[in-house]
């Protein structure tokens, strides 16, 4: 057993309280590092918060995280936009509520609830800041099929835009 003085034991107490004080403070005082922020719910808010990569060999410059940036609350999503067939935009609308305007001048990602009783909601995005169907080898991209929420979607900037998908 270690034998202190009566001045040793008042050091120890000391350290010790620090010690204690420094913990307390770590552990429910400082900020913890991997505590996620609130869903932004809204794609351009998660892209203006972002800081897109840097670099000349990058194929994105970001990759979004749908599921954090909405919350949990949808199981998938699609895109619907201006430059999809007429046909496929109608077949789209009729999974909306009745009363939703679809404007040209956006794009939207559609949330598909996990709760199937829940109605699907829109993020409206300005069609001249985000290209959700971009147009490659001459065809527009069509989302036809509902995918996962979890996974990232790439997005890059192109001609001013944000562009979903690889920079080719």
């Amino acid at each position: 057993m270690l034998k202190l003085t009566k001045d040793d034991k008042g050091w120890l107490g000391i350290v010790i309280a620090l010690w204690l004080i420094a913990l307390f403070a770590l552990i429910f005082i400082l900020p913890k590092g991997n505590v996620q922020s609130a869903p932004t719910k809204s794609l351009a808010a998660a892209v203006n918060q972002s800081t897109p990569a840097q670099g000349p060999a990058m194929a994105t410059d970001m990759e979004i995280d749908l599921g954090k940036v909405y919350g949990d609350d949808y199981a998938g999503y699609m895109t619907l936009c201006s430059n999809e067939p007429p046909e496929l935009v109608e077949a789209k609308k009729s999974v909306l509520e009745a009363d939703t305007k679809i404007s040209p001048d956006e794009n939207y990602i559609m949330l598909l609830p996990a709760d199937e009783s829940s109605p699907v909601k829109l993020d409206a995005l300005p069609a001249d800041k985000f290209d959700l169907c971009p147009v490659l080898g001459g065809q527009p991209f069509i989302m036809q099929e509902p995918q996962p929420i979890q996974y990232p979607i790439p997005l890059h900037k192109e001609n001013g835009k944000w562009t979903m998908g690889y920079r080719l």
